[in-house]
């Protein structure tokens, strides 16, 4: 068992960002290749309505982008203003005045092999 190190823990907010930018991806994708799907099935079958919906679709997925895209520049503007300190940071380290007495956590080598 060791001690945990000394200072506050550092929490970072890069995971949790990437995981929503992968989950609107995938919905913008999803949502484009359906509509490129139903686009191409009404062609074959020479049916406007399916050509209309499946483009319908695709124009959709670009709208959803773009609103992700302008709602995700001003998150990101009003976090900078809200909390400068956002930076990455090192947690202050205190000094332990009992490191000498602590055995070590691997045992030394005594012979070379």
């Amino acid at each position: 068992m060791t001690a945990p190190l000394p200072g506050r823990p550092i929490r970072s907010n890069a995971a949790q960002k990437l995981e929503k930018f992968h989950v609107y991806i995938l919905l913008v994708l999803g949502i484009a290749f359906i509509g490129a799907g139903v686009t191409a099935i009404g062609f074959a079958t020479a049916s406007p309505g399916a050509v209309g919906l499946g483009a319908a679709a695709v124009v959709a997925s670009g709208l959803i982008a773009v609103y992700f895209a302008l709602a995700g520049v001003s998150r990101m503007a009003i976090e900078e203003e809200s909390d400068p300190s956002d930076a990455p940071s090192i947690a202050p380290l205190a000094h332990d005045s009992e490191t000498e007495n602590r055995r070590p956590v691997w045992p030394p080598r005594t012979s070379s092999q």
